[in-house]
């Protein structure tokens, strides 16, 4: 899992799961990573594209979401309470 932010009662957790092999490309090209460095990194089982599995999911109330990392889309578990409505 990746980075944890928090904002009043919600937390996110970063997740090394990326909607698309796009998403995962460009965020790891800021870090200087090749397409067929990201490719390893899936073969690997380092980082994963599609869903995460609901068993990420550990506590009542967790969701995915997709966050804009800018570049590269990535999937975070966001859980707490979301009073924003």
């Amino acid at each position: 899992m990746g980075k944890t932010t928090t904002q009043d009662s919600i937390e996110l957790v970063g997740l090394a799961w990326f909607p698309y092999h796009v998403s995962a490309d460009a965020y790891y090209k800021v870090y200087g990573f090749t397409s067929k460095d990201v490719r390893e990194k899936i073969a690997a089982g380092e980082i994963h594209i599609g869903t995460p599995p609901d068993e990420l999911l550990t506590c009542n109330g967790d969701r995915f979401v997709i966050v804009d990392e800018k570049p590269g889309k990535r999937w975070y578990i966001i859980n707490g309470e979301d009073n924003s409505g």
